[in-house]
């Protein structure tokens, strides 16, 4: 059970500007030419890097001794046309490694417009990986009068694509073999006939777009690493978010469950302010919340940030 105050674990070191910082997600120590064989086996696990140098991020993220994502990981906004970019530097907002979950915050400011905010979750016992990629406007709540295009593009290592699965939200990343499941959480459940699904089809990209006129919104994927629940569908639900009992909007608060088999999952980021407010037979005042749906248990929590 992890539960923490975001900035009761951040790095405290100073770092001269432009200097790049390195932060690793991934299970136990790395091994060495001394550790036994059973300790090498470590060497096949997932980890994932974020390598933040100024106002660019670079990811990478080896799995099953094969990297499948690397590269630029680059800020992809347009409104009204003209491309939003920025050169005010990544920001670190919060940083865990425990046992349970492993979790990284990073944020950049986009004046004069808002910001962009990344998290990155690793929960090694059930082989899952949350990326998202939530956009704050900073004035005021009104909705823009032109959409902005939103688009979240992660880096594909050389020789990986993406595969669909004739799921209009899910498919893989394959080289040879299958390597990652990979789905969508914010897409209905119910899709209307012909929709093509959020992934967009860009050689060396995994690229989920969306536009919006919301002042806040986040795009979320869901890496599943485990081949064993891969022969069964993943099927995802936003859930309903409420505060005084009354149902939220997205750009107040998103709550999402998906189960594959008989395993299940809930998330729930607050966008707005954070406050008292329920879902799923939760109430908390968090930031973050992820857990481990248990049919006897109930939802088990995984992590959380206050």
């Amino acid at each position: 059970m992890e539960k923490f105050q975001k900035l009761e674990h951040l790095d405290q070191e100073a770092m001269p500007a432009r200097r790049a910082r390195t932060y690793i997600l991934h299970v136990g120590p790395l091994p060495d030419a001394r550790q036994s064989a059973a300790e090498s086996d470590l060497q096949k696990r997932p980890e994932i890097r974020l390598i933040v140098r100024g106002n660019t991020v670079q990811i990478v993220m080896r799995v099953q001794e094969q990297l499948i994502l690397q590269g630029l990981w680059p800020v992809k906004l347009r409104w009204n046309d003209p491309s939003l970019a920025s050169e005010s530097e990544w920001e670190l907002l919060g940083r865990c490694r425990r046992p349970e979950a492993q979790y990284l915050e990073i944020e950049q400011k986009l004046p004069p417009f808002g910001r962009v905010n990344r998290q990155i979750i690793f929960v090694p016992r059930d082989q899952l990986v949350l990326i998202t990629e939530a956009i704050y406007r900073d004035h005021g709540d009104s909705a823009w009068a032109e959409p902005l295009e939103h688009s979240v593009s992660l880096p594909l290592a050389g020789g990986v694509r993406w595969e669909g699965n004739g799921e209009p939200a899910e498919g893989f990343l394959v080289s040879g073999r299958r390597l990652a499941r990979v789905a969508a959480l914010s897409v209905p459940e119910w899709c209307p006939r012909g929709f093509s699904g959020p992934f967009a089809a860009e050689p060396g990209w995994l690229r989920h777009d969306c536009q919006s006129r919301s002042p806040r919104w986040q795009l979320s994927f869901v890496f599943d690493l485990s081949p064993r629940r891969w022969r069964f569908p993943c099927v995802c639900r936003r859930l309903t978010v409420t505060e005084q009992k009354v149902v939220q909007p997205p750009e107040a608060a998103v709550a999402y469950r998906w189960q594959i088999g008989r395993a299940q999952w809930v998330y729930y980021r607050s966008l707005a302010k954070p406050a008292g407010r329920a879902f799923f037979g939760q109430h908390l005042r968090s930031e973050t919340f992820l857990g481990r749906v248990d049919y006897d248990k109930g939802c088990q929590l995984i992590l959380e940030v206050t």
